[in-house]
């Protein structure tokens, strides 16, 4: 029970994330209907359509928008779960740079000591564990543990690199819905052609040529169907885009800030590494010394033994 409340909630986000989505997909039906109503866009009889011969122009048309129809409605569906995860990262960089503000305002007072590194992460120990947000932040904490911060751009623009790329599905979606209502229509042209080259001199009448003007009014409809979704799901990506452009400036702000907090948190385990570091360094110039002073001992032993052997030698002349 609770599985599909928590379901029907995520529906409804996704739903009124983005009243400009909303709007959208609304008058794309709208003018689906208008379509309809018109005539612009006829309905196949289906009683017509007795196997699915798509040499027919009602079963040609009929399979062409329903086509249309499902790729323009997943494409206002990635759209408003791309616009709700935008929102989300907005939201979650809008905190992160309210906190590290704060930690900044903090640093100009005299006399209060900055956070150790230690404490950075409980500025963003809020946010959803599965945002970007947090996941760049952690980088970069990850980075500063070894005082390295060039590393932001990289992080940054693979993310941004990242999102474009299921943004730009949207565009191509756009494309596709235009394309396969083209081909509809030419398609429809092939199929009408057999008629008009059967005609002869002796059934070259208006008469012979209903039925092909028929199936060509029929054909042409599928171009009208693309273009109308074409139309609307252009509009969708230019939302979207929008939305990541503004989330993605937020984004870049919160992690400078946060740089510029970790770039003055004190580093105490940075200081007990190069402590170390020290310390081990030291322990290697004692041992050489005491390396050099045993082997000046050995040297010095047999400097006085040649010596003894050379008094020994002249007593004995």
């Amino acid at each position: 029970m609770r599985k599909g409340i928590t379901q029907r909630r995520r529906i409804l986000d996704l739903i009124t994330t983005d009243p400009a989505l909303l709007g959208l997909f609304v008058l794309f039906h709208i003018l689906a209907a208008a379509l309809l109503s018109l005539g612009i866009v006829p309905i196949p009889d289906l009683r017509s359509i007795s196997t699915l011969d798509f040499r027919e122009p009602n079963v040609l048309a009929l399979a062409i928008e329903v086509v249309i129809y499902v790729l323009a409605l997943s494409s206002f569906i990635r759209a408003a779960r791309l616009s709700w995860s935008l929102r989300n990262e907005r939201e979650a960089a809008t905190e992160l740079d309210e906190a590290c503000r704060g930690e900044v305002a903090r640093l100009r007072v005299p006399g209060i000591a900055p956070m150790t590194i230690e404490e950075a992460p409980r500025l963003w120990e809020d946010l959803p564990d599965t945002s970007l947000t947090v996941n760049l932040s952690d980088s970069l904490y990850e980075d500063a543990l070894d005082r390295r911060f060039g590393s932001k751009a990289d992080i940054l623009g693979q993310a941004g690199t990242d999102t474009v790329a299921d943004i730009a599905i949207l565009n191509n979606r756009q494309r596709s819905a235009l394309h396969i209502g083209i081909l509809g229509t030419f398609l429809g042209f092939v199929f009408a052609m057999p008629s008009l080259v059967s005609l002869s001199s002796e059934t070259f009448n208006s008469a012979a040529f209903g039925p092909l003007f028929a199936s060509l009014k029929v054909c042409f409809t599928t171009s009208v169907a693309g273009l109308v979704a074409s139309l609307t799901i252009g509009a969708a990506h230019t939302r979207v885009s929008r939305r990541f452009a503004t989330c993605f400036k937020a984004l870049d702000s919160a992690l400078q800030k946060l740089i510029v907090v970790l770039r003055n948190a004190r580093n105490d385990r940075h200081a007990v590494q190069a402590f170390e570091q020290l310390n081990h360094a030291l322990d290697g110039v004692v041992l050489r010394l005491d390396r050099q002073h045993d082997q000046m001992e050995v040297q010095a032993a047999e400097y006085l033994d040649a010596m003894h052997q050379m008094q020994l030698a002249r007593q004995a002349l």
